[in-house]
């Protein structure tokens, strides 16, 4: 498998003193975690945030926020333990619009690698917006500043769709002969079970923010990085899977929207451009476009809404560049970008986003 290049750093880390130890504990249980804080230097469109922690054993605490955490610095993000208490801390300087999913890890002694670390982080218990994996049991935690766009999700037990019997998992939700638009949601199974979208998508509905669809959750039967990588006999599996549901529906000859995450962002891409007559609008969230050999083919006009995290390392250049280069060819692009990370934590608003906003028609 090609290695994603690594790219520099979008912007430095900036941590500061932060506040009075002794008053954490006190402010922590009354305000949850982070602590959030107007900016020392007087920037009304930065913070100040504290991550806290309670351990008097640990030797280390460290800090892994997706995108944040510098694997080849983590000195500046292990916590500060205060002399002679159980009270660790970190403070950094960060613009009001920031979402992240984070994690700690304790260790004792000289500090694991990266992936024995991630095994043993768990969620800030003070936190107060939990970013559940139903399918695993799994949480972590979310740090959401006052200016980050609202994340309209409702996190409840993934429902039980209908399943088609079919060489990838396909999960149905809606109405299974389309009376209206229909939304192809591609690493269908993070939306089906993980993360499941349903309740949302039904509340949105009944709220008159979406027309009443029909979502194919489409996944893949092996490894993520064949299949969505450019993968042509996927991408005609999914333009099948839609052709099938579709058939003497109102919905039959309609373009429909595809979206996808990372790889699966590089997925829908193809897809589209591979079948521009099924499908008509792409929501490319964190597309992993730096995969090696992709470059768009022609095709009539397609509307592509590309989101990506401004903590990406990157990606964000990667992707206006893509972005262009569609427009060039003809075709209606837009990027909107998040101060986020590779992370679902911004995936799942941004994604809602978008759907409210006519990318389902």
């Amino acid at each position: 498998m090609p290695r994603r290049p690594d790219f520099p750093r979008s912007e430095p880390v900036t941590r500061l003193h932060g506040p009075d130890p002794s008053t954490l504990r006190a402010e922590v249980g009354r305000r949850g975690t982070p602590l959030v804080d107007p900016d020392p230097l007087g920037d009304p469109r930065h913070r100040a945030v504290t991550f806290v922690h309670f351990d008097d054993r640990a030797d280390t605490v460290v800090l892994h926020a997706n995108k944040f955490t510098d694997y080849s610095a983590l000195d500046k993000f292990t916590l500060t333990r205060t002399p002679g208490t159980d009270v660790r801390h970190a403070t950094y300087r960060l613009r009001a619009d920031w979402r992240c999913s984070y994690t700690f890890s304790t260790h004792d002694g000289p500090l694991p690698d990266r992936r024995t670390m991630l095994r043993a982080a768990r969620p800030d218990p003070f936190n107060r917006t939990p970013l559940r994996f139903h399918h695993t049991g799994r949480t972590v935690s979310i740090a959401e500043l006052d200016e980050a766009p609202p994340r309209r999700w409702v996190d409840g037990p993934p429902p039980d769709p209908h399943r088609l019997d079919t060489p990838h998992p396909v999960w149905v939700h809606g109405p299974p002969r389309p009376v209206g638009p229909v939304l192809v949601l591609l690493d269908g199974d993070m939306w089906a079970e993980e993360h499941p979208i349903a309740p949302t998508l039904d509340a949105l509905i009944v709220q008159g923010a979406l027309p009443r669809l029909t979502t194919l959750l489409i996944g893949t039967s092996g490894a993520r990085e064949r299949h969505l990588t450019g993968d042509p006999d996927y991408a005609d599996f999914v333009r099948s899977t839609v052709d099938k549901i579709t058939v003497d529906s109102p919905a039959a000859d309609s373009r429909v929207t595809i979206a996808g995450q990372s790889f699966g962002g590089l997925a829908a891409v193809h897809a589209a451009l591979r079948h521009p007559d099924r499908f008509g609008t792409v929501i490319a969230q964190s597309g992993s476009f730096w995969w090696p050999d992709f470059s768009p083919r022609p095709a009539p006009p397609l509307r592509f809404l590309f989101q990506v995290g401004t903590q990406e390392w990157g990606m964000p250049p990667i992707t206006r560049a893509l972005a262009a280069t569609l427009a060039d060819q003809g075709h209606t692009t837009s990027v909107h970008e998040y101060n986020a990370g590779h992370d679902r934590a911004y995936w799942q608003g941004a994604l809602i986003d978008a759907l409210t906003a006519g990318a389902v028609t």
